[in-house]
């Protein structure tokens, strides 16, 4: 089951990630860009979270 809750998070920041890729602002960052970037970080350090618990697990 933990394996499942982590694949679907890597989901979600590819996702995430695409979608800030995607966006062609050049010179500065508006609102959806901070929240895309925001979203990112927040995908990530859950990752981390239940990468670190599944070792710690193991």
């Amino acid at each position: 089951m933990k394996n499942k809750s982590i694949i679907l998070t890597v989901i979600l920041l590819i996702i995430a990630s695409g979608n800030y890729f995607r966006s062609n602002s050049l010179s500065n960052i508006r609102n959806v860009d901070f929240l895309s970037i925001f979203a990112i970080g927040v995908l990530f350090g859950v990752l981390l979270v239940q990468i670190f618990q599944l070792i710690k697990k193991n």
